[in-house]
C-alpha cells in the first residue's frame, strides 16, 4: 500500500533523527550526511532494494555499499528499521567498544553491512567490482593518471596480483597511453552488458590480458594473452617469474608486439565471435 505524503515525511524524519541521535550519544561522529541522505536511504530500502533481514547473506540480495563510511549512522538506522539484528541498544552504543555500530561500517561485525568502508570514496570502486571488471587507472607516457579522458593506445586487463604487474609494464611504455582494467571476476564480467564491456575495454583498441596461470578463456576479453601455460614447476613466485620471463619488461615487450601488429590494421571487435577466431589464429 502506498504511503501518504505525511507518512513518507515521518519515515524520512525518523531516519534523520536516528542518524543525529547516534553521534550525539557517542559524543563522536557525523550527523550531517545521515540526515541529508535520509530520503535516498528511505527510497532505496523501502521501495527499490531486495533483501532479507532474517538471512543477511541471501544470495539474490541487492548490495548497499556506503562509500562515505563516516556516514555509517545512516546505514545502521536503516538496518535497525528494516529488521536486521541491529537493536536500538546497538544504536545507543554507537562508536563504543564492542558495539555492532562501530565508527565506520565493518562487514564482519554488523549484520547487513556488505563492505567495510572508511576513507571518503573508498566504496565507489565496489560498484564496478560487482560487475566483474572496472577501469583502475590510465598510464599516460609512463605516469599514472586516475581520471583520464583522452585517446588510449592499449588496454591491459588483469586480475589479482597481475594488476600491479600490468601497471609496472605500462609505465615502461613511455610513448603510449595504456588503460589498466582490473577484473576481479571474469565470469561475472562475461555476464555484463555489451555496452558496459565496450565502456571498459573500448572498441578499436588492442587489448592484452596478463594472467600468471593459464591463458585459457582470456581470448574472450583480449586480442593477445600473456600468461604461463605450463604446469608442474615448483619454486617461489619470484623464481618462477624470473625462470619463465613473467615480468614487467616481458609484458611490455608483448604489448609492443601487439601494438605493432595492429599498426595500420583495424582492431576487430571482441564481441563478434568470427572476429575473435581471426584474432586467435593471427597471433598463434
Amino acid at each position: 500500500m502506498a504511503l501518504t505524503h505525511e507518512e513518507e515525511t515521518l519515515c524520512v524524519n525518523t531516519v534523520r533523527m536516528l542518524g543525529a541521535d547516534q553521534p550525539t550519544a557517542g559524543k563522536s561522529g557525523h550527523p550531517g550526511a545521515p540526515m541529508g541522505c535520509a530520503p535516498m536511504a528511505h527510497t532505496l530500502f523501502g521501495k527499490v532494494m531486495r533483501f532479507n533481514p532474517t538471512n543477511p547473506k541471501w544470495a539474490n540480495r541487492d548490495r548497499f555499499v556506503l562509500s562515505n563510511g563516516h556516514a555509517c549512522a545512516l546505514q545502521y538506522s536503516m538496518l535497525h528499521l528494516t529488521g536486521y539484528d541491529v537493536p536500538i541498544e546497538s544504536l545507543k552504543s554507537f562508536r563504543q567498544w564492542g558495539s555492532k555500530c562501530p565508527g565506520h561500517p565493518e562487514n564482519f561485525c554488523t549484520p547487513g553491512v556488505e563492505v567495510s568502508t572508511g576513507p571518503l570514496g573508498q566504496g565507489l570502486s565496489n560498484a564496478k567490482v560487482a560487475l566483474g571488471a572496472y577501469v583502475l587507472q590510465t598510464i599516460v607516457h609512463g605516469e599514472r593518471v586516475v581520471d583520464y579522458e583522452g585517446a588510449v593506445d592499449l588496454v591491459m586487463i588483469a586480475t589479482g596480483s597481475e594488476v600491479s604487474l600490468a601497471i609496472e609494464a605500462a609505465t615502461l611504455l613511455t610513448d603510449k597511453v595504456v588503460r589498466i582494467v582490473s577484473a576481479p571476476c571474469v565470469d561475472i564480467f562475461e555476464k555484463a552488458s555489451v555496452a558496459y564491456k565496450k565502456e571498459v575495454l573500448l572498441e578499436g583498441v588492442p587489448i592484452l590480458s596478463v594472467e600468471a596461470a593459464s591463458t585459457y578463456g582470456w581470448d574472450r576479453f583480449s586480442h593477445l594473452q600473456f600468461g604461463l601455460d605450463r604446469f608442474g614447476a615448483s619454486a617461489t613466485i619470484e623464481q618462477l617469474r624470473e625462470h619463465f620471463g613473467f615480468n614487467a619488461p616481458a609484458v611490455a615487450a608483448e604489448a609492443q608486439n601487439l601494438l605493432e601488429f595492429y599498426a595500420g590494421r583495424a582492431v576487430p571487435s571482441l564481441f563478434d565471435v568470427p572476429a575473435r577466431r581471426i584474432v586467435k589464429e593471427g597471433h598463434h
